[in-house]
């Protein structure tokens, strides 16, 4: 099988775009930077060959690129007038890498599209299985051949097999590719598709984020409710999103009035340490139609200088992350900017 020069080029770029570690070995962001805009640059000059590709990658474009320069223009709003709590320039620089960072991430997916067309969902596809063989289960497998099978089978493992298999947001991302796979594999002719469903599935399984296997069921269940019925679509995806909202809301208060904390010691909930996490963060917001938020990527450099300080809440040290987008868009954007978002 013969494999185009921009394929290969693109997968192998993807592939340590999505790779974290390999082999104890970390695929530094710089480097990530630094191929992505290459790849960028070589592919210029398609975006006047191909003008179908263009146009759908400019509207998708727009899509993604607005809310990213409303964000920033409100974050900078917000520091100006002093309403967000920016301690010092290293927010600012945070501030700017991740805008940056995001930038290139779109401008990367639509570029590619624009060379690749609907193939580059599959090639998308194909540098995840890659990434993750060879930085998860293989790193696992020279380990500890007995652990990584023992765990790939029946999912009872040692602390560091789970550390190697649970890779965040490839084992996300691979969520989105099954949903796709599973309901538009075959109006759009996607080759050997049970076997990248399958294969998708054991990735979803392997990554064992719990929320995620909720977060499938809930979107086949959404599927099978909103059917195919165009009359209909735009009033169900109205009460899906008014309903998620609500939801998302009602989340964000019990967190900030320690309610969720009473609720989960009372079921026996375990949230693997985040609420200690979410109840030092309470002191950062409050739910009320007035509070603005501090601005974009405000908690993940909060709670990073925070763990530098060594600072401990209850005896804990703080969790690297909010590990909650609900919460960390809240505290970032505020109420009204929540509700946008």
């Amino acid at each position: 099988m013969k494999i185009k020069l921009n394929v290969l080029i693109y997968i192998i770029i993807t592939t340590l775009n999505v790779t974290f570690k390999f082999n104890g070995v970390t695929v530094k962001p710089i480097l990530k930077y630094i191929l992505s805009l290459l790849w960028i640059a070589y592919t210029i000059p398609y975006i006047f060959k191909k003008k179908k590709e263009n146009k759908i990658a400019k509207i998708h474009f727009k899509y993604a690129i607005i809310p990213l320069a409303a964000m920033f223009i409100y974050t900078i709003f917000l520091g100006i007038t002093g309403i967000s709590r920016v301690e010092n320039i290293r927010y600012v620089t945070r501030l700017i890498s991740t805008v940056g960072y995001l930038g290139i991430c779109i401008l990367y997916a639509c570029i590619s599209y624009i060379v690749l067309g609907k193939k580059i969902i599959d090639y998308t596809w194909y540098s995840l299985i890659i990434s993750y063989f060879f930085g998860s289960i293989c790193t696992a497998f020279f380990g500890s051949p007995v652990d990584t099978l023992r765990y790939m089978f029946t999912l009872k493992d040692t602390v560091q097999i789970t550390k190697i298999f649970e890779v965040h947001d490839l084992t996300f991302a691979m969520g989105f590719f099954l949903i796709y796979f599973v309901y538009f594999g075959k109006k759009e002719n996607i080759k050997h598709l049970y076997s990248k469903i399958i294969i998708s599935i054991l990735y979803v399984i392997w990554g064992y984020k719990r929320i995620e296997f909720a977060a499938i069921a809930i979107t086949f269940i959404l599927f099978i409710f909103i059917g195919r019925k165009r009359k209909e679509l735009s009033f169900k995806t109205t009460v899906i999103t008014g309903v998620v909202l609500a939801v998302s809301l009602i989340y964000v208060f019990l967190a900030s009035s320690g309610l969720l904390s009473i609720l989960a010691e009372k079921y026996n909930v375990n949230f693997m340490g985040r609420l200690y996490t979410y109840e030092f963060m309470t002191r950062y917001f409050e739910f009320k139609p007035t509070f603005m938020g501090h601005g974009l990527s405000y908690v993940d450099k909060l709670i990073e200088e925070l763990r530098t300080r060594g600072t401990l809440y209850k005896g804990w040290m703080l969790l690297s992350g909010m590990h909650s987008d609900t919460l960390k868009k809240y505290i970032e954007l505020g109420f009204i900017g929540f509700i946008v978002w």
